[in-house]
């Protein structure tokens, strides 16, 4: 049967091995306590008893099999069978009374780290890293996958204690300064996150998504020309990265311009025609542009997926309108008008669009809502003669023209 590690178990070996650490204790005692965890399932702590062991007394043949059959439960093939093979070198040797030639068990506990890693089972990754750690603090490969095990876990302040740890042993690390960025980033630590990406970017220029993660950390404090530079840098290096293209995108629009925006937000919707932002934002760019058919595609693709979104019906329904398809203007704008009540542009522009498709006691309605609103809005009073003479109420539309002129 495979166990994987309750992580709680070991803090009670792992205080047994603080207690001891600067003795050295009999070979037969670390064996004896990698037993005793083992049968309490507390694997990790067993492996690294039995290795210490070991690593005092190399041919102990009950210790070496034991920690195969803690491999074994732990489900660690490759480890498993290389203490196969030592028990057969130990074998061998007493036969021959010659010195056995043994895989070392040094960095036994990193491998099982690396395991659960590659498993992503990260809690037991973290543990089998820190036992490992306790006797090689220099391994700059355990501290790495240690970190990057928090960091998958999004612990990322105890991720940011090992990036930094690793950091104080290799300074060249361009990948670590990146990842501890983002650390900081995520902590709220934006100044500091902007500066470790901008040493990333030192150590290794050909560094595309330090490019995107100092634009964003630039983009959060407001400096978006830098922001501008390195996103249109990381663009040109990924140009299919959606998130990259998102935000460079969302600054333009922050910034006015709009040309560059529209550019930027096409190539999205090139990656993914379905998707809703690109279909959102190019509806509005592209009536904010006098573009109303194109305007009119991209909105009625983004309300296959945002049916209720009041506010893209407006824009459609004013789209329709100036491309003078009354009829469908109308249909979408009395919803849209029904909803936004408090709206005098929107009663007045479904007025209109009665208006033109000749349904003038509806317009009338539309035109008088909006007057209710704001009683010398004149784009409404327009509206509510054309309704009225639409009616045959040509008393009542003289009286209407007359307050318009005297607006």
């Amino acid at each position: 049967m495979k166990y994987f590690l309750p992580i709680g178990l070991t803090l009670i070996a792992i205080q047994a091995f603080s207690q001891t650490e600067n003795k050295q204790l009999p070979a037969r005692y670390y064996r004896s306590l990698g037993i005793v965890n083992f049968y309490e399932h507390n694997f990790l702590a067993a492996a690294k008893a039995l290795q210490q062991s070991l690593q005092i007394n190399p041919l102990d043949k009950e210790a070496n099999e034991m920690l195969k059959t803690v491999y074994d439960s732990i489900g660690t093939k490759q480890l498993s069978q290389k203490m196969k093979v030592r028990s057969q070198a130990i074998n061998l040797s007493f036969k021959k009374g010659a010195d056995a030639d043994l895989p070392s068990v040094k960095n036994d506990l990193r491998s099982l780290g690396n395991d659960y890693y590659n498993r992503s089972v990260y809690d037991s990754a973290i543990t089998a890293y820190k036992l490992h750690l306790q006797n090689n603090a220099q391994d700059t490969s355990a501290l790495f996958y240690l970190a990057n095990s928090y960091f998958f876990l999004r612990n990322f302040n105890d991720a940011t204690k090992y990036y930094e740890s690793l950091l104080a042993l290799d300074k060249e690390r361009a990948d670590v300064y990146n990842l501890a960025g983002v650390c900081y980033q995520n902590i709220d630590d934006i100044m500091k996150a902007r500066d470790y990406f901008k040493q990333c970017l030192i150590l290794n220029q050909d560094f595309p998504v330090a490019y995107y993660n100092l634009g964003k950390a630039q983009y959060i404090l407001e400096d978006f020309k830098q922001a501008e530079s390195n996103l249109v840098r990381a663009s040109e290096v990924l140009p299919n990265d959606k998130d990259v293209l998102s935000l460079l995108g969302k600054l333009y629009i922050e910034t006015g311009q709009r040309e560059k925006a529209l550019n930027v937000y096409e190539r999205q919707f090139a990656l993914n025609r379905n998707s809703t932002t690109p279909n959102v934002v190019l509806g509005q760019l592209y009536y904010e542009n006098s573009d109303f058919e194109k305007s009119i595609f991209h909105l009625n693709n983004a309300l296959v997926t945002v049916k209720d979104n009041i506010e893209l019906q407006n824009i459609l329904g004013n789209a329709y309108l100036k491309l003078k398809k009354y009829e469908t203007a109308f249909q979408l704008l009395k919803q849209v008008a029904d909803v936004l009540i408090e709206r005098k542009e929107v009663q007045t522009a479904t007025a209109n669009a009665a208006n033109n498709f000749k349904h003038y006691k509806e317009a009338k309605e539309y035109a008088n809502r909006a007057l209710a609103l704001d009683k010398d809005y004149k784009p409404a009073l327009q509206e509510l003669v054309i309704s009225l003479k639409g009616l045959k109420k040509n008393s009542d539309a003289k009286k209407v023209q007359k307050q318009l002129k005297g607006n």
